[in-house]
């Protein structure tokens, strides 16, 4: 298994509203006013499900703290275990 955690010294995130920020253009109120369109976590959430990992939002005291697990080794489909990537031929 391997662990990723990333944190920040901001506002953070409520614990209440901390499931919502993984759905497509959601915004907490307070940073309607700042950059961004409401689609980091959620494409992060997407990309961690594809690999079969998890994420997590935890206050960091200011901040907030995103812990990340991935599975390591095989990853297992229907059909059997996932072929390997192909190297690309060198280009002549």
């Amino acid at each position: 298994m391997a662990c990723i955690a990333v944190a920040d010294n901001g506002p953070g995130i409520p614990e209440g509203e901390r499931e919502n920020v993984f759905r497509r253009f959601h915004r907490l109120d307070q940073s309607r006013g700042s950059g961004g369109n409401g689609l980091g976590l959620s494409l992060v959430a997407a990309v961690v499900a594809m690999h079969d990992g998890e994420i997590a939002l935890q206050s960091n005291h200011p901040g907030l703290r995103a812990l990340i697990t991935l599975p390591l080794g095989e990853k297992m489909t229907e059909a059997g275990p996932a072929a390997a990537p192909q190297k690309m031929p060198d280009a002549a």
